[in-house]
């Protein structure tokens, strides 16, 4: 008579599933707390946003002043100072009073 072996079931058979919950729950922990745009990150990120946030102001006051200049230049009544100032920058003279620093 041929006997069958029958397979003892192990108490191993009642972990696995939440051992796989657990493993994929605190990959996903632990990339929401350490990743890009994590709770740490966070800081980072505002930190950034705030030197973003003054070199745009600065950008934007160097460009109003831009406007302004061009402004003096297009509105059909240049002026004299304006007109002394860029050609003694563009041809690099200067004139009898001024003083001239080198740098």
């Amino acid at each position: 008579m041929l006997a069958t072996r029958q397979k003892r079931r192990t108490r191993l058979r009642y972990f696995v599933l939440p051992l796989l919950s657990a493993a994929c729950l605190s990959y996903f922990a632990h990339h929401a707390y350490e990743g890009t745009y994590g709770l740490r990150s966070s800081e980072a990120l505002t930190s950034r946003a705030l030197e973003l946030r003054t070199q745009l102001a600065q950008l934007s006051a160097a460009r109003e002043h831009l406007e302004w200049q061009v402004q003096l230049l297009e509105d059909g009544s240049i002026e004299r100072d304006m007109i002394d100032e860029r050609a003694r920058s563009v041809l690099g003279v200067a004139g009898p009073r001024d003083v001239v620093i080198l740098r």
